[in-house]
């Protein structure tokens, strides 16, 4: 049976907001800021401006909250639990995308590598416990049904009093 794509737009945004600042903080000195440079500029590249890496970044993760939220959605992930297993499950399909590219990327260091795919992996799972935590409650035709019925005996037992 057809049922409709139901997304929290405020949880896509939160999502997105959490990936923006897990890159922050993944990209910061605090973490591997140094390392993520130096195997940049090791492999004979120059680093880009944060004033347009940034809204990039943050394009991209509100975009990418929305695009997991409706698969989520059709996939029926809409709980937390549910957002973790999808949010692996997308993270290891990336992940075996990423192996695939991996002897092509020689000109940046392995050490490269390892810090992107783990900030692409860790994003998609912050991505799928926040959007499957946030996630409205399926309306199907039968719960619907459902929650009508119990909405009448609910009046019909208020009239009885």
């Amino acid at each position: 049976m057809f049922e409709s794509v139901q997304i929290n737009p405020w949880g896509c945004v939160a999502a997105g907001l959490a990936v923006f600042a897990l890159g922050g903080l993944w990209f910061s000195p605090v973490l591997f800021s140094k390392a993520w440079s130096e195997s940049v500029q090791a492999g004979g590249h120059k680093l880009g401006k944060p004033t347009v890496a940034l809204p990039v970044l943050f394009t991209a993760s509100i975009a990418t909250a929305f695009a997991v939220a409706v698969l989520f959605s059709l996939a029926g992930l809409d709980t937390t639990v549910r957002g973790l297993v999808g949010g692996i499950f997308l993270g290891a399909i990336v992940s075996l995308c990423s192996f695939a590219d991996a002897p092509f990327t020689n000109l940046l260091s392995a050490r490269w590598w390892w810090i992107q795919w783990a900030f692409r992996f860790l994003s998609l799972v912050v991505l799928g416990v926040i959007v499957g935590a946030s996630a409205p409650q399926r309306i199907t035709i039968d719960n619907a049904l459902e929650k009508a019925g119990q909405s009448i005996e609910k009046s019909l037992e208020g009239l009885g009093k």
